[in-house]
């Protein structure tokens, strides 16, 4: 297990690796074409590439490999992708709902401090992609790629 500079694990490690963020990623996906106020946005399906970009993107933010910053483009690509979407207030609260349905589906750790860290960078992402994807938005043109931790409350650990 990979641990922080203060011996604590990352987050990614915390919920089982990148292959536990690919199931979570996968999960979530599963309930979005199903869901009317969600699947308007994948026309046709959420593609693998889609699924495997994603789950990219949240094992790096998670404190794992920078292989969406590397191979994809970081923050500008993701970005991009919600550029024009002009995502509502209802979208974006069913997407972190969704997304908290989709840590049980995948079977993800379930301990408060694991949850509260996830859920506030579900939270925290959700309301700046939903600013981001309106026509109006001027975001900056380049940040770099949140690396999110663990917040108030380290995992417990006995």
């Amino acid at each position: 297990m990979t641990r922080c500079e203060d011996g604590v694990p990352t987050l990614v490690d915390w919920a089982g690796g990148p292959e536990a963020i690919l199931r979570m990623v996968n999960a979530f996906y599963d309930r979005v074409e199903h869901d009317d106020a969600l699947s308007a946005f994948f026309p046709g399906g959420v593609t693998v590439e889609h699924r495997e970009h994603v789950a990219m993107w949240w094992t790096e933010v998670f404190g794992g490999p920078t292989h969406y910053t590397d191979q994809l483009g970081g923050y500008q690509r993701m970005l991009a992708h919600h550029r024009g979407l002009n995502i509502t207030a209802d979208q974006r609260l069913r997407f972190a709902t969704t997304m908290s349905q989709a840590v049980d589906d995948a079977r993800l750790p379930d301990d408060p401090e694991f949850r509260a860290a996830l859920v506030g960078y579900l939270e925290w992402g959700t309301r700046l992609a939903m600013a981001n994807s309106q026509s109006d938005a001027t975001p900056p043109a380049t940040a770099p790629v949140p690396h999110w931790g663990w917040g108030v409350a380290p995992p417990y650990q006995p």
